[in-house]
């Protein structure tokens, strides 16, 4: 048992570490996750976010800032992190309104869009 943790620690001293920017907030985390999704899921479980919650990454690289928004930005942040060991990410968060409602103005009615569900737009005559 002895060997197994210290293979462990040897392998998470490796890791990069990340630093969370939230605001006035921050928090550090070794690099562990395999994709955005996972890094995003990690903001919302520490932060105690709702799943609905949009969470935007950027990499801050000295003064330029490094929008993460799809595979190919995880990919080269991942190179990145790893090859540098620190890396600060600066994080935005909006939360989604449960059950929005779209309204448009229809025959002189007003209906929301889940009123419309399922049924046939029609033209005033």
């Amino acid at each position: 048992m002895e060997v197994e943790s210290g293979k462990r620690k040897r392998e998470e001293e490796q890791l990069p570490s990340i630093t969370y920017l939230v605001g006035d907030r921050s928090f550090d985390r070794l690099f562990k996750e395999q994709s955005l999704e996972e890094i995003q899921n990690v903001v919302r479980r520490k932060l105690q976010l709702p799943s609905n919650t949009t969470v935007k990454l950027k990499q801050l690289r000295g003064s330029k800032v490094i929008d993460l928004d799809d595979d190919d930005d995880f990919d080269a942040f991942s190179a990145r992190a790893r090859l540098m060991k620190l890396v600060d990410v600066a994080v935005e968060i909006s939360v989604s309104p449960v059950g929005v409602h779209i309204f448009r103005h229809h025959g002189g009615r007003v209906k929301s869009f889940r009123d419309r569900c399922g049924e046939e737009e029609t033209q005033n005559q």
